[in-house]
């Protein structure tokens, strides 16, 4: 259903976002097949769920390339996205841009075709494998291989979009951008809200205005936005937070049982609840906490 962006497989530095994920554009093997109708149905599916979560105010932990959400909310994709999600192509067609600019002859042979993502050779135009690009026609070129990729996912997203205007009206996505469209699907992303979070939180042990729980939440403050995401993940199995107060199916939980140091915090994410000793200084509690988030230990000593 879903492959991971060129850039999974990039080695140059230059390429980021490899942990995110596109529609296998078609799954058969050979060229000439067309897309399987039960391939598209199942993207149509997936757009259904998507509604679902969205009506039922549920997020998904969905990596997708901002290609997808641009999809989802009608807007146009650019080399900005391309090189997001494929660094070659992006560096290929501009060293060609580059050298037509500084007059150079082309960098060598190449033909008039394509790789897609799961491996099949499609022609860019009529004849294309077996006609080489001129350098009269290298930024012709350039852009009819920008253009395939950026617009390789069409079908699998058209259906995907079918699915999801099936149950949430198509009109609220043509008013919203795709980071808007992102956030309502996934969430919140990058360093979490720690007024809502605070304002989601009870207190089992210990009062609310403690001085432990003031080192609590500047140690919270004071994190980066990585971490943010690990400790969410650590306490509750989630990266991101819900949108609203309304959102959370449960609160958080701080539990302070012991006064044992040796102990780092331990986690029941079913409960979203976080279990710790209470700690003599801020930067015990801060040491012992960050050992808890990078290793998502449930008990341990140190």
């Amino acid at each position: 259903m879903f492959h991971p962006v060129k850039n999974n497989a990039c080695t140059a530095q230059e390429a980021f976002n490899r942990d995110q994920w596109v529609p296998n554009p078609n799954p058969n093997n050979k060229e000439s097949e067309p897309i399987a109708s039960v391939h598209l149905e199942a993207f149509t599916f997936i757009g259904q769920l998507i509604g679902m979560a969205l009506r039922n105010k549920m997020l998904l932990n969905l990596n997708f390339a901002t290609i997808m959400w641009k999809a989802l909310a009608n807007d146009r994709p650019t080399l900005h996205d391309l090189r997001a999600v494929d660094y070659d192509t992006f560096a290929v067609t501009k060293e060609l841009r580059d050298g037509v600019k500084n007059d150079d002859s082309p960098p060598g042979e190449m033909n008039w075709t394509a790789t897609t993502l799961d491996g099949r050779t499609m022609e860019l135009i009529p004849n294309g494998k077996s006609t080489i690009v001129s350098k009269a026609r290298i930024l012709e070129y350039c852009e009819c291989l920008e253009q395939f990729r950026l617009n390789e996912y069409n079908a699998p997203l058209k259906a995907l979009r079918q699915g999801l205007s099936m149950i949430v009206p198509a009109q609220l996505f043509s008013v919203l951008t795709w980071q808007q469209v992102e956030k309502l699907v996934t969430g919140a992303s990058g360093r979490l809200d720690l007024t809502l979070l605070k304002s989601q939180t009870r207190y089992s042990g210990i009062k609310s205005g403690s001085v432990e729980m003031t080192w609590f939440w500047e140690i919270m403050e004071e994190l980066d936005a990585s971490m943010h995401a690990s400790f969410l993940r650590f306490v509750w199995g989630r990266t991101r937070l819900p949108l609203t107060a309304a959102g959370f199916t449960d609160r958080f939980q701080i539990d302070i049982e012991s006064r044992d140091e040796r102990r780092i915090p331990t986690a029941a994410t079913c409960f979203f609840k976080l279990s710790m000793p209470k700690y003599s200084s801020k930067e015990i509690m801060r040491k012992k906490l960050i050992v808890a988030i990078e290793n998502s230990t449930s008990f341990g000593f140190v």
